[in-house]
């Protein structure tokens, strides 16, 4: 498994682990991700059992950091519930990245009514590039 796709799922399964509670939205959520990168099941309970730290982001890319931060934000809506040490560990996530912190606000308004599957991440790009 590559390391960029580990790495994001290692932060995605701390984030629904957060609030001790983790919910099937947030396992669903996860398991989506997952799927769509052929990690397998074993694979993910594995990382699901021994998340590492976050680390260092600033390797990546333009398009994977946003990935990273959408997916992040995503799951903080997956249980319907957006709490506040959620929202502060998206900020870190975020800042990790590269980003401003105020970032996740304009992304939790920008995406309020909207599915992951609706985001359009060249338009997204343009409305936050002032964010890094």
């Amino acid at each position: 498994m590559d390391i960029v796709i580990k790495k994001q799922l290692d932060i995605l399964i701390q984030l629904a682990k957060k609030d001790q509670d983790y919910a099937p939205k947030e396992r669903a959520f996860i398991k989506n991700v997952a799927n769509k990168y052929g990690v397998t099941p074993q694979q993910l309970k594995e990382i699901e059992n021994n998340p590492e730290s976050i680390g260092s982001l600033g390797a990546l890319s333009v398009n994977q950091k946003l990935e990273y931060l959408i997916n992040v934000l995503f799951l903080t809506k997956a249980d319907g519930k957006i709490l506040t040490n959620e929202v502060i560990f998206c900020q870190d996530v975020a800042i990790k990245l590269g980003f401003k912190k105020a970032v996740v606000d304009t992304l939790l308004t920008i995406t309020n009514d909207t599915t992951i599957e609706q985001i359009n991440f060249t338009d997204l790009k343009k409305k936050i590039e002032n964010y890094f």
